[in-house]
């Protein structure tokens, strides 16, 4: 079928670094008005929007996720799509500033996804925590880092750290210095010394 070759085209296009005409993705695009396939149209929108990224082009890729995640939302049950294609969209609203929409993807992927699902919610948890760092929402902010906490696997080190990271930057934005230098003092006795790359990250922190 035609959606099958359109996939392909583009999946090669991505793997390949290559630059195509605008007209092959406008010829895309029409197709995928005139036919409501579900979930070709959401892998499509998202390849597209994977391509514009690989040209640093934010604004397209931008436009092509929102177009995939409004579609992926009525697919049952495929929240490994949505919440990859959540990321992909914040990624980029991120970088383009449009924060409030960002937090809007969030808190739909969040809405769909099963209570249980803490791996996943972890990660919608820690990205709504950064955004509204950004806003200066701070109180939000520190909610969203409870709920992480509260299933933060032990063995999970790496998103610790990400989390005391966090945490530490927070502490430090709303004037609270001492318990910034804390988390970090904490964190410093957690690393091994051989971890020479985590250690230099942490004592960045310091200066």
């Amino acid at each position: 079928s035609k959606a099958i070759t359109y996939t392909e085209f583009l999946k090669d296009v991505i793997r390949e670094r290559k630059v195509i005409k605008e007209s092959d993705i406008n010829e895309i695009s029409v197709f995928l008005s005139k036919w409501d396939l579900l979930p070709q149209n959401s892998l499509l929108f998202s390849l597209i929007g994977d391509y514009y990224r690989t040209l640093n082009k934010c604004n397209k890729a931008y436009f092509y996720y929102i177009k995939a995640f409004e579609n992926v939302v009525k697919i049952k049950n495929d929240n490994s799509m949505l919440v990859s294609l959540c990321k992909k969209a914040v990624d980029c609203g991120f970088k383009l500033g449009r924060l409030s929409e960002c937090l809007e993807f969030l808190d739909i992927t969040e809405a769909h996804l099963p209570s249980t699902d803490f791996e996943n919610l972890s990660q919608i948890w820690f990205q709504k925590a950064t955004i509204k760092l950004k806003l200066k929402d701070y109180d939000s902010a520190f909610k969203e880092i409870e709920s992480i906490e509260t299933h933060i696997a032990g063995e999970d080190f790496l998103r610790y750290i990400d989390l005391e990271i966090l945490k530490y930057t927070l502490y430090k934005e709303t004037g609270n210095q001492r318990k910034a230098v804390d988390i970090l003092k904490s964190l410093k006795s957690k690393i091994p010394e051989t971890d020479i790359d985590m250690n230099l990250l942490i004592n960045s922190y310091f200066l």
